[in-house]
């Protein structure tokens, strides 16, 4: 690693420190940074020779490390592509309806305050700021944008905090309009807003769509989500957002699927295997998870560039879709005949 690169990696790790409540173990540095162990307590005995302040905690059989009191501002001073980044993804939000523009507020809050901290630092940084700005756009990405109430968002948060159970009438479902009283897991975002929850006295998780929410409160009464809930390892067992089913998937990427290097550049689940067959025939990618109609209507987008070897049912499923759609276009449109 170069000299440039290693002074650069050892500040993000002294940050790093400095920023965690609770200091970090080797082994989380390591996955955090990705390093191996022995590389992470190199660098951590590089940053102690730098900041002497490091100091190491006992927690078991592991140390935490941290940095007390924080850096200097000469070592927090953000650049501008951190700046640029922090831009860009208040932009990006602001374009995906109310509830978007709520998480954007909440940024460009966090973007004034750092840049109201940074005073006089701040006038070397901003020209080229504005050139990073003016060199890169967010496109405007297709499809419609649901309208949700940003309050709802703040409400969830309050209540997830709070760990309060929260009460909402829903439009959807198969009772609409009824009241709902939920602990609340947490919140997925995709092309909407969906809370993540259980009803009270029951065990299934369930979601729910923020812009379907109505009259929602947070109540007195306690409800903490398990322990051992991760959202994370939720929203991996499905392709998409829905829940089902599991099933082992295996799919064929043809070589007009690879790059050119003959690499797959394209992640379908954050739990996939990938082979590479030989020959140039392309590769197979292998997952577990639900949400089958999803990834159907994901691959249509692949073109001939991929083939569903698992399983079956998903094939035949696509197949008649396919001919569905075939037959529906192969005619003059109805609207068409009538003139």
């Amino acid at each position: 690693m170069g000299q440039d690169k290693k002074a650069v990696a050892l500040l993000r790790l002294a940050r790093r420190l400095a920023s965690s409540a609770h200091g970090l173990t080797l082994d989380e540095m390591a996955a955090e940074f990705g390093y191996d162990r022995r590389t992470a307590d190199r660098y951590r005995s590089d940053v102690e020779a730098i900041f002497p302040q490091l100091i190491a905690v006992q927690d078991g059989q592991e140390k935490r490390f941290h940095i007390p009191g924080g850096l200097d501002s000469f070592f927090q001073t953000p650049t501008a592509e951190e700046l640029l980044e922090l831009t860009k993804t208040i932009e990006e939000l602001k374009k995906k309806g109310i509830n978007g523009k709520a998480r954007a507020r909440c940024l460009e809050d966090l973007k004034d305050k750092v840049c109201a901290a940074m005073k006089k630092t701040m006038i070397k940084v901003a020209p080229d700021l504005d050139v990073l700005m003016q060199s890169e756009m967010i496109a405007v990405r297709a499809g419609g944008r649901r309208l949700d109430d940003p309050d709802t968002l703040k409400l969830i948060r309050q209540a997830i905090l709070s760990m309060k159970a929260l009460r909402f009438a829903y439009l959807k479902g198969s009772k609409p309009g009824e009241a709902r009283t939920v602990t609340p897991y947490g919140v997925i975002f995709d092309h909407s807003a969906w809370l993540v929850a259980v009803e009270i006295g029951q065990n299934n998780i369930k979601t729910y769509r923020l812009d379907e929410m109505r009259s929602v409160e947070t109540l007195k009464e306690e409800a903490a989500r398990p322990d051992d809930f991760n959202l994370g390892d939720y929203v991996a067992e499905s392709f998409g957002l829905f829940h089902g089913e599991q099933h082992d998937v295996v799919l064929q990427l043809l070589p007009g699927a690879l790059d050119q290097d003959g690499q797959l550049r394209w992640q379908f689940h954050p739990n996939q295997n990938v082979e590479y067959l030989p020959d140039g025939q392309g590769a197979i990618v292998r997952f577990r998870a639900s949400g089958m109609q999803e990834l159907r209507w994901h691959l249509y987008t692949w073109g001939n560039n991929v083939e569903i070897v698992a399983p079956e049912s998903q094939r035949l499923t696509m197949v008649t879709e396919l001919t569905i759609a075939r037959d529906r276009h192969d005619s003059v449109p109805r609207y068409l005949q009538k003139k």
